[in-house]
């Protein structure tokens, strides 16, 4: 156990509504008394309990960690129609997992991945030695983090919403044409929302690459 405790310092379980009891325990002895885990999962996606699984593992994580603090950052872009901001919606849900209020920082004026870094920061206040996840679609992330570095706030990435398995996925042929149009307006708009931030100088480089201590 010590072996492994010391090679890996942190751990990621995703699909945690799928961790049964087995797991679970094996999780909290590489653990140990540390509590550097970063659990992804969504209750309502809890298909494996003739396996033992149990949702209640990732229920439980706001009251086994209660020191755990969580930034909600999202208010509306819209610059014509009125649109809801997307921090309270998810606020609302964290709630509803029994995630109480108080933990939760809600920053709901943001209308873009600059002022989201910008008001995030001015929010949680990061003090040495914290360690923040920045979670985000994987597609966005790098300029994402490319932001928040240069306003100063370190985040370590953790990406989620893939939209391909990387390299096996470049010769796929699109399901239909409106499929592929739509991603590659995806990506067109990352592609150049890093040339724009960089040239700009919201961004610290124009494509940001993992660091040594971010994995």
């Amino acid at each position: 156990l010590e072996l492994v405790r010391q090679r890996w310092r942190a751990f990621t379980v995703d699909e945690y509504q799928d961790v049964n009891l087995l797991q679970q325990t094996l999780l909290d002895l590489w653990l140990g008394d540390r509590d550097e885990l970063c659990a992804v999962g969504d209750d309502y996606q809890s298909i494996y309990g003739f396996t033992g699984a149990s949702a209640q593992w990732l229920l439980g994580l706001p009251r086994r960690y209660p020191e755990a603090r969580i930034l909600l950052s999202g208010g509306s872009g819209a610059l014509i129609y009125e649109e809801s901001a997307e921090a309270p919606f998810a606020m609302r849900l964290l709630q509803g997992l029994g995630v109480a209020r108080a933990r939760i920082l809600l920053e709901d004026r943001s209308r873009n991945t600059v002022e989201n870094a910008i008001f995030s920061k001015a929010l949680a206040q990061p003090k040495p030695g914290e360690r923040w996840l920045l979670v985000t679609s994987a597609h966005h992330l790098p300029r994402a983090m490319g932001v928040f570095r240069k306003v100063g706030f370190p985040v370590e990435a953790y990406p989620v919403d893939w939209r391909t398995r990387g390299a096996k996925d470049v010769l796929r042929p699109f399901a239909t044409v409106g499929d592929g149009l739509r991603r590659s307006d995806t990506a067109m708009r990352e592609w150049v929302g890093l040339a724009v931030y960089w040239l700009m100088g919201r961004s610290s480089e124009l494509f940001p690459a993992p660091t040594p201590n971010n994995g």
